[in-house]
């Protein structure tokens, strides 16, 4: 690995953040899944953003990386999606021609 400051700047902050050495040693073991999983339910308190870091300073493979990332990103893109043309169906008024209930159910399942 190259060292950087912003290498350093993370292996500071796994220093200062024991949990973050344990997500650490899961993604370098299995690093898809592991990636998978919190991009999709990040379990600590810290910006979605802050998580490459962490992934950054570990081992883990690139297309595990790239993969993980990729696939955890597709929910809330398709969500934020659907969430936009559902609002402008709202707006729109067509919600009430095309059959609203399903979306609205959709909607509140999806939470």
């Amino acid at each position: 690995k190259i060292d950087s400051p912003v290498r350093k700047k993370a292996l500071e902050l796994l220093d200062e953040y024991p949990s973050l050495r344990g997500i650490e040693k899961v993604v370098a073991e299995d690093g898809l899944k592991a990636i998978l999983t919190l991009r999709l339910a990040p379990v600590l308190p810290i910006p979605i953003g802050l998580y490459n870091y962490v992934y950054g300073v570990t081992s883990v493979p690139f297309f595990d990386f790239a993969g993980g990332i990729f696939l955890g990103s597709l929910k809330p893109y398709l969500l934020d999606a659907y969430l936009g043309v559902f609002s402008m169906s709202i707006v729109d008024g067509s919600i009430n021609e095309s059959g609203g209930l399903q979306d609205i159910i959709l909607l509140v399942a999806l939470g």
